[in-house]
């Protein structure tokens, strides 16, 4: 029963996690922004908090401009603090569909790892 335990609930989010930083972090250091960063960037670094809000309300997503305000205010303008916060969510994003692949196939421990690993 224990190794059943270790098995679905903490070696599923480690192979995602390890599988995530393999497969992802090597290309970290040349990554930049992409297209549709530069227009958060412009709006924050001319505007502040007021440039993301009007940018996000013209956008039709008027409560959507908390989430970039706070990784400014924690990253700052710097690509790679913002790919490492995006690869951070990558892994999160991850594990959660396994959870909920978990929760709705609880018998089927192998194919829920794999979905998530899919969706990574």
């Amino acid at each position: 029963m224990k190794s059943t335990f270790l098995k679905e609930n903490i070696i599923s989010p480690v192979v995602i996690f390890i599988t995530c930083i393999v497969t992802f972090a090597p290309q970290i250091p040349f990554l930049g922004f992409a297209l549709d960063d530069w227009m958060f960037i412009d709006f924050y670094s001319s505007q502040g908090i007021k440039g993301l809000m009007t940018y996000f309300y013209f956008d039709n997503r008027p409560m959507a401009f908390w989430l970039p305000w706070i990784g400014f205010n924690l990253l700052g303008t710097t690509p790679l603090y913002w790919q490492i916060w995006t690869l951070f969510w990558k892994i999160m994003i991850a594990i959660a569909i396994w959870l909920i692949a978990r929760g709705l196939f609880p018998e089927k421990p192998v194919q829920n790892l794999l979905i998530a690993l899919l969706f990574a």
